[in-house]
């Protein structure tokens, strides 16, 4: 091998082992970079050299690729045990004037004589190693440092000497629009300064991070810079990992946490982070205002725990068993205790995260003391018009029923008629709104038998529809058992008793209907039907027929109670002319 040759090799080496020096450097100073060390050992472990590192007493603790081939061992059967040469060897003094020498090394069949490039690093060794035969080809040494996945670069004084291909790659020229051109060239203005400081000087190694501008954009890359002798003359040698990926990656994840750090901190509804043994991890501006704090700091050092903003325990207890069971939890009401002592009524949603300790429970909590107030308030004058208002109309239309037995005359008769119509009209609306509250009050659904239901509304509507010449005709049996309540009831009786009153029929049929997964019944009649353009609104609140002399709320209650039950509610012409109501629920 010749010297030359031989001094260029050595200055690649010098470049393999300042990098590794760097890496054992970087993972002691910087814990949270272990994870960018294991990817850069990857690209080592691929690069196709042979490399070994060892610790201080000579057991082998990174085996590459390289050395696999060279030794057909897998490094999973080569670690930690005592390195391979052949002989004795001196650890004490292995990376002081070994660079060069050969030695055999033990492979899993023979002895394969390489040569040896060994450096200290933290008190162990990394050595390349080049297999030596007959005739040792340089080019293919060359060949495999040109091609190595990593950037390599030599420089006199700022004038690039060589350049590997992964740096030719990287900056998307070829060889003779960058040899021989100053590296300054190719490096973003607001790095220059970095690179300069960076420059190797008086025997010193420096590790900096620059941005290269390349023929197609900015690329970013972290280098080691080392001191070398270069065809006789000194010379800067450095290496370089292109990391554009990794920063393009970092910049957007920065981006998008800015982001969502704005949305939280703008949002109206109080936003929070708080583990389950109540710390404070985060809490947004909203959630302070709303217990009436300044700053994280300042609730956190005036509440020893978090849950202790809430002071009814049992409510705290319910909240945090059923998110721990279910790992969330929606609109669960809490009442909590301000800064000031005044009391608010929140609503949270949260969701349970299993880290750390107990885990966290990330939140959105509303302050919603003016609508409970608003609801109590609407729920009172509810209940005057359920109640006292309805007593009053009874009382009202008990007199006026008195009254009509008297013999009065024709105009008087007239006026007192259209009195107790509107008497009627004010206690059925009375009767709906009681209605429409208990739908929104009640909670859950039960199996029901639905011909019991429709059985006991008929017998209450046989004399009335008799009066009016329609005949009701139940084909139902004792096998129709669906999800729904108790308000099951008033739906049947609004919809026979809209059919009674309105579609001037001379027969109603009542009888079972099923489709998948849900069964009902349906209330066809053979009178004059609805129109088209009319079927599309009749269930929309204030909707009612011309000659109606109701509320307007009967069909919306209809469907307003079947939707509480998870059912569905049809329209449709009859067989037989007239209108049939069709209504599903889940089956049992």
């Amino acid at each position: 091998m010749g010297r030359e040759p031989f001094r260029d090799l050595m200055n690649h080496v010098v470049a393999f082992n300042s990098l590794f020096q760097e890496i054992e450097e970087k993972a002691k100073k910087l814990e949270q970079e272990k994870e960018r060390l294991s990817y850069i050992e990857d690209i080592f472990y691929n690069s196709g050299v042979a490399i070994i590192i060892t610790d201080r007493e000579g057991k082998i603790k990174f085996f590459s690729r390289g050395a696999e081939a060279l030794t057909e061992y897998k490094r999973d059967e080569i670690k930690n045990i005592a390195m391979l040469f052949a002989g004795e060897l001196d650890f004490g003094r292995f990376a002081e004037g070994w660079e060069g020498k050969t030695a055999y090394i033990h492979g899993r069949h023979d002895k394969k004589l390489v040569q040896i490039f060994p450096s200290k690093i933290d008190g162990g060794a990394l050595i390349i190693l080049v297999p030596v035969k007959e005739n040792v080809d340089i080019k293919e040494v060359n060949d495999l440092i040109k091609n190595t996945p990593f950037g390599i670069y030599i420089l006199q004084g700022d004038v690039i000497k060589y350049a590997n291909n992964k740096m030719l790659g990287v900056l998307g020229y070829e060889e003779k629009d960058v040899v021989g051109h100053p590296l300054i060239n190719f490096i973003h203005p607001e790095d220059t300064r970095i690179f300069k400081k960076g420059k190797t000087a008086m025997g010193l190694r420096h590790h900096f991070e620059i941005r290269f501008v390349s023929k197609n954009g900015v690329r970013y890359a972290e280098v080691t810079s080392t001191p070398v002798t270069y065809m006789g003359e000194e010379a800067v040698l450095g290496t370089f990992i292109d990391t554009t990926e990794r920063k393009v990656a970092e910049e957007a994840l920065y981006m998008s946490e800015r982001k969502y750090r704005q949305v939280v901190e703008n949002a109206v509804e109080g936003i929070y982070r708080i583990t389950v043994d109540g710390e404070f991890l985060e809490a947004n501006n909203s959630f302070l205002n709303m217990f009436g704090y300044g700053s994280l700091e300042e609730i956190s050092e005036e509440i020893e725990n978090a849950w202790n903003l809430y002071p009814r325990e049992n409510e705290v207890k319910k909240f945090l068993q059923i998110i721990r069971k279910s790992g969330k939890v929606r609109n669960y009401e809490m009442e909590g205790r301000r800064k000031d002592g005044k009391v608010i009524v929140t609503t949270q949603s949260a969701v349970f995260v299993r880290e750390e300790g107990d885990g966290v429970i990330e939140g959105i909590i509303q302050d919603i003391t003016a609508r409970k107030k608003a609801e109590e308030e609407a729920e009172f004058y509810n209940s005057l018009l359920r109640h006292d208002l309805g007593n009053k109309n009874q009382i009202i239309l008990g007199y006026l029923e008195l009254l009509s037995n008297y013999d009065l005359p024709e105009k008087e008769r007239l006026f007192l008629g259209k009195a107790l119509d509107a008497v009627r009209a004010g206690t059925d609306l009375i009767e709906k709104i009681r209605y429409l509250h208990q739908a929104s009050e009640e909670t859950g659904v039960k199996v029901i038998n639905l011909e019991k239901i429709v059985k006991k509304v008929v017998d209450g509507y046989v004399m009335e529809a008799e009066k009016n010449g329609i005949a009701i005709k139940c084909e139902c049996n004792g096998k129709i058992k669906v999800k729904a309540g108790m308000l099951v009831e008033e739906v049947i009786a609004n919809l026979l008793e809209n059919s009674i009153k309105h579609s001037r029929a001379t027969e109603i049929k009542i009888y079972p209907v099923e489709r998948d997964g849900e069964a009902g019944i349906c209330i066809e009649d053979n009178g004059v039907g609805i129109p088209d353009d009319m079927k599309e609104e009749i269930f929309k609140k204030k909707v009612k027929g011309k000659e109606s002399k109701g509320s307007g709320l009967g069909l919306y209650l209809v469907k307003k109670i079947v939707e509480k039950y998870e059912g569905e509610v049809e329209v449709k012409d009859g067989d037989e002319g007239g209108t049939k109501f069709l209504i599903y629920f889940k089956k049992r």
